[in-house]
């Protein structure tokens, strides 16, 4: 008898998934994926996000772009703490309509893209040593 063995990928791209929620993300989530592009997927929660850092711990970068079903990237709502991403070097976080806060811990963390967030008011980066690009628009803060 001959097995297969399945690998998962190591790179994530699903935009524009109108139908896209956690029901059909968690099947492609795993320790094996470094890049996830979840750009324009209307349906991708703050408790997805959560998922992906559960999930993906070699995950390095990570594009939420145009996701209006986020309102905050972090640990929790009533108690929020910052999301530890052990790897995330990059985040893109632009044209989140609803986006109020990003609160996320990673000691390799470069590049912050947040543009167009009209209802960000805050902003909280820690553990990281260096950041080399910080683009950003946020009128509220």
């Amino acid at each position: 008898l001959l097995q297969f063995e399945i690998k998962k990928p190591v790179s994530l791209s699903l935009q524009h998934c109108a139908v896209l929620n956690t029901k059909l993300l968690d099947p492609f989530l795993s320790e094996e994926v470094e890049y996830i592009d979840l750009m324009y997927c209307p349906l991708i929660k703050n408790s997805d996000v959560e998922l992906i850092q559960k999930k993906c711990p070699k995950l390095k970068t990570l594009n939420l772009s145009g996701c209006i079903g986020l309102t905050a990237v972090q640990r929790g709502t009533i108690t929020s703490s910052p999301l530890l991403f052990q790897n995330l070097k990059q985040l893109h976080i632009d044209n989140c309509l609803n986006l109020k806060s990003i609160r996320l811990q990673s000691p390799c963390f470069e590049e912050l893209h947040a543009r167009m967030n009209p209802m960000l008011t805050q902003v909280e980066v820690s553990s990281c040593i260096t950041i080399n690009d910080f683009v950003q628009d946020f009128p509220k803060l």
